[in-house]
């Protein structure tokens, strides 16, 4: 990213929209907003003639073609209006089709292969990927509209005032010892000039914007999201008092954000000083240029207005660059950052393609692992040459010292650890359930968070309320269809007893749990066991615990002893 090119992000991010079966409603509604574009350029060329015209009739004191001239304006401004209020309005519209289009794009590629979670496994510069997936698309696709059609209107305006200019222009002579040169169009070399001298400085001094853009986005990010985990957990941080600890690490991620934005503005003064300098002090340069064709009498008033008005307009239309230029820069920072993200997925895509550990479809009842070597990030061997069999019905206990590696298999079993090589075999088309320790349950109703990710049209009342009953649940029969962040409302217990109660309503052939009792007392604990074995007989479990009381329920032991080493005992 060290030579980012603005175009070829811009490409990146949005050239599959253009190629989408959204593609023919696009090209319209673009065709349609160029066209009131060109409109809106014509409507300025004809506005720039009236000038003339009412600035003689004033020179001339014809009352008549005065108030003519004003019903001309009105019409013109009517028109002007109409262009301007639909040109706005359609261009949303495309804005919302396009996002509405990228978002879903983008959503697709975070969410294939757990791309979401993986992206959290390494330092791969890729910061609040929620943020960009929801506000950056926003920004990139307003920000890019905007400035290619305000850029396609000063094309036109830069064309056809530039014309006009040149035909209302005088000339001057450029001599040499005995030789000597007239150049027509002086205004128009004038402006030229000007203007590239203008860009210049503006490129120069404004570099630095960029970088500062792109960190801002990041800076932002990463403060908003302290403030949501915050809120998130908010009952933890409150049992520790933790107030003052989360007050100085908000103010640090503030920090950032209010140095890298304190830059910015220091570099922004400098550039608002020279765009005021550059840009104002050229505004009598087309009356000195052109009063003297006016005072010899080669000029009238309507044409000394047409002259210089039509001046303004290429002078700011070569001058766009400099004045959009803030807006530019930060449009190259949003795309960076999307492209950045592209990149990552592109490449996990890639990993996945290529993932070392495979997960195999089994064509027997067994599941197995086979040359199983997991690893860290880092390349630290968890396991080395990993192998076991378990058959329907069977159940493996795996055990060992925190952070030795046993819900690292239990990851790698489930396809979202990217590190190592080996193969796992799963029979095919059977359902793999995972209980993590601190199971998922989605903000809404109970019933709803109960058999996620199923729906609560595929279990009758009689069935959940009976499985509620049997994990401890009876006193949660009543608010089934109570709205809430249940992973708030409920203890770590009830979580893992409704996770518990969801196994069993979906009823998998594979359930793997990772220390999903750890919040339980040991009744409760031996009691779920109990009704797995009882509920389940085909399925094969696997489980994550320390507990001695769990080994009476599995028929395996695996003991993970580090540095590679293991023990699987029948």
């Amino acid at each position: 990213m060290e030579h980012f090119s603005l175009l070829q992000g811009i490409w990146k991010v949005g050239n599959h929209y253009w190629r989408s079966k959204a593609k023919n409603y696009a090209i319209l509604l673009l065709l349609v907003i160029i066209g009131l574009n060109i409109t809106s350029v014509y409507i300025q060329v004809w506005l720039n003639q009236w000038r003339n015209v009412f600035f003689n009739t004033l020179q001339d004191r014809d009352m008549a073609a005065f108030l003519e001239s004003l019903y001309l304006w009105g019409g013109l401004i009517l028109a002007a209006w109409a262009v301007s209020v639909y040109q706005n309005y359609l261009r949303q519209l495309l804005a919302v089709s396009w996002r509405s289009w990228l978002t879903d794009r983008l959503l697709g590629e975070y969410l294939q292969s757990k791309k979401y979670y993986c992206l959290q496994l390494q330092d791969n510069g890729i910061d609040n990927p929620d943020q960009m997936i929801c506000e950056d698309v926003k920004l990139f696709i307003d920000s890019l509209l905007t400035i290619f059609l305000w850029f396609l209107y000063n094309l036109g305006i830069l064309c056809s005032f530039t014309l006009i200019l040149w035909e209302l222009s005088g000339s001057f002579s450029l001599s040499w010892r005995e030789s000597s040169i007239t150049i027509p169009g002086d205004m128009v070399w004038i402006a030229l000039g000007y203007a590239l001298m203008v860009d210049c400085v503006m490129g120069k001094m404004g570099h630095p914007l960029v970088q500062l853009n792109f960190l801002q986005q990041r800076y932002e990010a990463d403060f908003r999201f302290a403030l949501v985990r915050l809120r998130e957990y908010a009952e933890e941080i409150a049992l520790y008092s933790g107030e003052h600890r989360e007050r100085h690490l908000l103010r640090n991620y503030f920090k950032k954000v209010y140095d890298n934005l304190h830059q910015s503005i220091k570099r922004q003064k400098i550039l608002d000083s020279l765009i005021f300098f550059l840009c104002r002090g050229t505004e009598p340069l087309p009356y000195i240029v052109a009063v003297p064709r006016f005072f010899s009498g080669e000029l009238q008033l309507g044409g000394l207005m047409q002259v210089t008005g039509a001046f303004e307009k290429v002078q700011r239309s070569l001058l766009f660059f400099s004045s959009w230029y803030k807006e530019i820069t930060e449009l190259k920072a949003i795309v960076k950052r999307l492209v950045i993200l592209m990149d990552t997925m592109e490449e996990f895509k890639r990993l996945d393609q290529k993932q070392s550990i495979r997960i195999i479809d089994a064509p027997d009842s067994a599941f197995s692992v086979e040359n199983l070597n997991l690893k860290l990030p880092n390349g630290e061997l968890l396991l080395d040459n990993f192998a076991m069999r378990l058959q329907p019905g069977e159940s493996l206990l795996i055990t060992g010292s925190s952070g030795c590696g046993k819900s690292t298999l239990i990851k790698a079993i489930a396809g979202i650890w990217p590190f190592g090589e080996g193969h796992i075999h799963i029979p095919q088309n059977q359902q793999c359930l995972f209980l993590p320790q601190s199971p998922y349950l989605p903000v809404g109703t109970l019933r709803e968070a109960l058999l996620y990710p199923r729906s609560s049209q595929e279990y009758s009342e009689e069935a959940i309320q009976g499985i509620l009953r049997k994990c401890c649940l009876e006193h949660l029969l009543e608010r089934l269809d109570d709205q809430e962040n249940w992973s708030h409302v409920l203890s770590l217990g009830e979580q893992q007893r409704i996770a518990f109660a969801r196994a069993i309503l979906l009823r998998p052939q594979w359930l793997f749990l990772d220390e999903a009792t750890s919040g339980l007392d040991e009744a409760t604990e031996k009691k779920l066991y109990s009704l797995i074995r009882s509920e389940l007989k085909g399925t094969g479990v696997m489980s994550v615990g320390h507990r001695k009381d769990l080994f009476v329920y599995h028929q395996k032991i695996l003991t993970i002893k580090g540095k590679g080493c293991w023990d699987l005992v029948a």
